[in-house]
């Protein structure tokens, strides 16, 4: 499978090229404090991608779409980029929760094992969080809870039974009132929450093998 995977939702330009499960990294890193520069960045960015691995858009099986939630103008950047490439080729798009992404990047790096529990939570407004639940199930993290955006003291509870939790994301400085909602203690916490293209291509590949591709047109962003 050839995908190319795409994320605007944070500060930094997240872009990938996978082929046959080898990855391209063309990710550029945001500058602390300084306003993202997706929109004059990105397209070069994919074509110095393209280009170095001597590919073709046409030669794509898809792209993977970091969906959201983040940036309000950076998922709205990635969205038109990804519907513009998509479109004129009939790719499906795999719509990736940014979250999701987040938490997968996190078990890469930390090598979690199967089941394992990773509570999401990035500052949205006030005391107001982004927050979703994953566990680990054959080396992707799979949603367990339903993504919200809510008061840190109104996310919801924790599904039941046995699993080592890991918070992660910059709201955990509401750790008393995020555990206290969820009914669940962290064994670890990572305030730090990066992205990573090959997060986003292994969750868009997995979508894409079950179906679960869209046409361009309704490759549209996530709020919350």
């Amino acid at each position: 499978m050839r995908l190319l995977a795409v994320d605007t939702s944070s500060a930094a330009t997240i872009l990938g090229l996978d082929i046959e499960g080898d990855l391209l990294d063309g990710s550029l890193a945001g500058e602390a404090g300084a306003a993202p520069a997706h929109s004059r960045e990105i397209l070069p960015a994919v074509e110095r991608l393209l280009a170095e691995a001597g590919a073709r858009l046409a030669e794509l099986d898809g792209i993977a779409l970091g969906r959201g939630p983040g940036s309000f103008t950076g998922i709205r950047i990635g969205v038109g980029l990804v519907q513009g490439l998509a479109y004129g080729l009939g790719l499906p798009v795999a719509l990736v929760s940014s979250l999701a992404c987040r938490a997968q990047c996190y078990a890469a790096r930390g090598r979690l094992g199967e089941g394992a529990l990773i509570a999401v939570a990035l500052k949205a407004r006030l005391t107001e969080v982004y927050y979703g639940g994953y566990r680990m199930a054959d080396g992707l993290a799979v949603a367990c809870q339903k993504e919200v955006v809510a008061e840190a003291s109104c996310v919801p509870p924790a599904p039941a039974g046995p699993g080592d939790w890991h918070g992660l994301g910059d709201a955990w400085e509401f750790r008393a009132a995020l555990e206290g909602a969820l009914g669940a203690r962290m064994s670890r916490l990572a305030l730090d929450s990066p992205l990573s293209a090959a997060s986003l291509a292994a969750l868009g590949r997995q979508a894409l093998k079950e179906g679960r591709g869209v046409p361009a047109m309704q490759a549209l962003p996530e709020y919350l």
